[in-house]
């Protein structure tokens, strides 16, 4: 009876160090594959734009979610997380934003593109949550 209590406290160890770093992966995974799509979404952005402006001369109002901004100081160009003020609710929510240089009406201008990312924040929230549940779950069978 030793051996079988032995055995199964092996097992159990064994299950959640598989079932946590199985945990973490996934998490970074997800999270990982998230930030790649707003990025990407926020790269189609800034080419619609430019083939616009090429176009018109001018910039198009955008059907983008998110925001959008222009400055004609200059600007740190490239992507970067930025807390932006949500005027509803006047509070700071993080964004990640894309900022290039255009040329507008023959002045270069700076356009910054904000793409939200609480989705992610609720995603991960949910993750998370499926994980801890599982887990608990796993090892209320357990202990049963």
């Amino acid at each position: 009876m030793k051996l079988l209590a032995a055995t199964n406290r092996y097992y159990l160890l064994l299950a959640g160090l598989l079932f946590t770093v199985g945990s973490v992966l996934l998490y970074v995974g997800v999270l990982w594959a998230l930030r790649e799509e707003v990025e990407e979404r926020l790269f189609q952005q800034r080419e619609y734009l430019t083939r616009a402006v090429q176009r018109t001369g001018k910039l198009p109002n955008t059907p983008f979610e998110g925001r959008t901004s222009v400055s004609a100081t200059p600007q740190p160009t490239g992507l970067r997380d930025v807390l932006l003020l949500e005027p509803l609710e006047n509070e700071l929510e993080p964004y990640r934003q894309l900022t290039f240089p255009l040329t507008l009406d023959g002045r270069v201008q700076w356009v910054s593109l904000s793409k939200s990312l609480l989705e992610t924040k609720d995603v991960r929230q949910l993750i998370l949550l499926l994980l801890v549940g599982v887990l608990g779950a796993l090892l209320g069978a357990w202990w049963c």
